[in-house]
């Protein structure tokens, strides 16, 4: 004040402005404008002043320098816009995020930070922000200087004038990229995790070759959710093709039209090929710009695939084929999900070993047991030979209880059982009885307990075979009767195994219908009725029931 003063009385200012602060009556201190000028007061010099209370406005431009210099400074992306999409502010969060200078995008259209496919995108934020209306973090892709694509997160709100008419738009933008990097990883091994998952119980579900082949594949696109999945096996070969055996997912047409070896040419040179011949996992991020793929380039782009994973399928020193898993993204294959995909594999070949093991010991077990019912057979024909009364009556009773069963449900394999015990169940009484089998008159106690006998002379000769069935006790039980009254037990009901139930209804049947030394033949109609007076006290009625019907229906018949 002073200074202006000074100014003033010298002369050498006509007038004076200056920005002071000044202190009001009440202590508080205001921020004032003011002019001053030379005046004559009662004939002398005078300097006569006009003062104006600027506080609020200095604080406002304080403010808005402080604001500006905030935006100026972010880290995140700033950016203005007219109503016609032309960029009108760049700050320098914009250059860090985008890679452009202010100088190379004030001017330019906004559309050149979108992708092509997401020009729509940016149409409708335009238009919504135009109308009145927030962008509130909206979770986008966008372009970076040499056209890198970036995840952004956007907020954009409409500028106003000083009438309140929108002029335009602003935009804070996010590079979230490294978010949604993890994002994406996380969920890739979320989602692999889950595969290996349901990809394990696949394996233990599996029964054939076949099955887990196409079980896996199916497993892996559903639940993995990869674009196609295929396993293929190595044939050794002139060519030493890799044949496909399981598929899955889109296009799986890809294959019939695709050549794949493991031979060092053209048509292994590829991840599959390689992979197999080196043992190692073969990764193609970006089968686009492989050179490796160019044998299978055209198709595989042609249906979507931009990127993919072979991993060979090992079973120690041998290399049993390749599982290949297909993206429709290009550098999808993370190392935690390469990792996971890879337990998935040796999984598999553990699965496929694991299921050729059982087959060669189903193939041996059922070798032996044609080979164990080839030999009950031959003894048993050959004591027939000696018994020209009771010849067939083996054969025939195993006919009729093979026919009940198969009435009845039995699996195959439990029906091979049950024949094996019918043509076993008389071995001991044509060795020991054949005499007593061949009297006319009436047997003696001794004589029929003798008989009696037979069932556990029969067993004490099966037990000692390690029969995948229960051969012996249904030799051993096949005289016993519901209510008790058989032997060599006298075991009841549930006790007597429904195997020996059965053989008991056939041998009843087969023996009453057949001629024998001590009287003649009685015919079926008599074996029937005597089965069925006897049903649900010596017989088991479902087994009685099953072997009515099959006589009745014209199933079962003697020659």
């Amino acid at each position: 004040v002073a200074s202006a003063a000074q100014q003033l009385f010298s002369g050498s200012a006509p007038t004076v402005q200056l920005v002071t602060a000044i202190k009001r009556k009440n202590g508080t201190l205001v921020d004032l404008l003011a002019h001053g000028t030379m005046a004559t007061f009662r004939g002398r010099p005078a300097i006569f002043g006009v003062g104006m209370d600027i506080t609020e406005r200095r604080r406002a431009e304080e403010a808005r320098a402080q604001l500006a210099a905030i935006v100026e400074s972010s880290h995140s992306a700033i950016i203005g816009g007219d109503r016609d999409g032309i960029c009108t502010a760049w700050n320098i969060g914009a250059e860090r995020v985008f890679g452009y200078g202010a100088r190379e995008m004030i001017g330019q259209p906004i559309a050149v930070l979108v992708p092509v496919d997401r020009h729509g995108e940016l149409g409708d934020q335009i238009a919504k922000v135009l109308s009145g209306g927030d962008i509130v973090n909206h979770e986008t892709v966008r372009v970076r200087k040499g056209g890198q694509t970036i995840d952004v997160s956007e907020t954009i709100s409409p500028i106003r004038d000083s009438s309140g008419r929108i002029v335009g738009a602003s935009a804070i933008v996010i590079d979230i990229s490294d978010r949604k990097r993890a994002e994406r990883a996380v969920l890739a091994t979320t989602r692999t995790i889950k595969t290996l998952t349901q990809a394990n119980q696949a394996l233990v579900r599996a029964a054939s070759e076949e099955g887990l082949f196409k079980e896996m594949c199916r497993v892996i696109v559903e639940f993995g959710g990869y674009r196609m999945a295929w396993i293929g096996l190595v044939q050794h070969d002139a060519d030493k093709t890799v044949l496909p055996v399981g598929y899955a997912g889109m296009e799986t047409d890809y294959l019939a039209l695709a050549k794949f070896s493991w031979a060092d040419n053209e048509h292994g040179e590829g991840p599959v090929g390689i992979a197999i011949r080196s043992r190692k996992v073969q990764v193609s991020q970006d089968i686009a710009g492989n050179p490796r793929m160019a044998a299978w380039q055209v198709e595989a782009l042609k249906r979507g695939y931009a990127s993919l994973i072979a991993l060979p399928l090992l079973d120690g020193e041998s290399v049993l084929g390749v599982l290949s898993l297909y993206e429709s993204k290009p550098n999808a294959f993370g190392s935690e999900e390469v990792q996971l995909l890879t337990e998935l594999a040796d999984d598999l070949s553990y699965g496929i070993a694991a299921l050729r093991a059982r087959t060669d010991r189903e193939e041996g077990l059922r070798r032996l047991e044609r080979a164990m019912e080839e030999t009950v057979q031959v003894v048993a024909s050959t004591v027939e030979m000696r018994d020209a009364y009771t010849a067939g009556h083996q054969r025939r009773v195993t006919k009729i209880a093979e026919a009940i069963a198969a009435e009845l449900g039995f699996s195959d394999d439990r029906i091979r059982g049950l024949r094996l015990a019918g043509l076993a169940q008389n071995l001991r009484r044509y060795f020991d009885l054949s005499k007593v089998m061949h009297q006319t008159g009436k047997l003696s106690p001794i004589e029929y307990e003798l008989i009696k006998s037979h069932s556990q002379a029969g067993y004490d000769i099966l037990k000692p075979v390690q029969f995948p069935w229960p051969i012996a006790d249904i030799v051993l039980q096949h005289h016993e009767r519901l209510d008790g009254s058989g032997y060599p037990k006298g075991l009841k009901g549930d006790a007597i195994l429904l195997e020996a139930r059965i053989l008991a209804v056939a041998d009843v049947v087969e023996s009453m219908v057949s001629h024998r030394p001590y009287r003649p033949a009685l015919g079926i109609d008599a074996a029937l009725a005597e089965i069925q007076a006897g049903s649900g006290t010596l017989y088991d009625p479902t087994v009685v029931g099953a072997c009515l019907r099959l006589f009745r229906a014209g199933h079962l018949t003697f020659e």
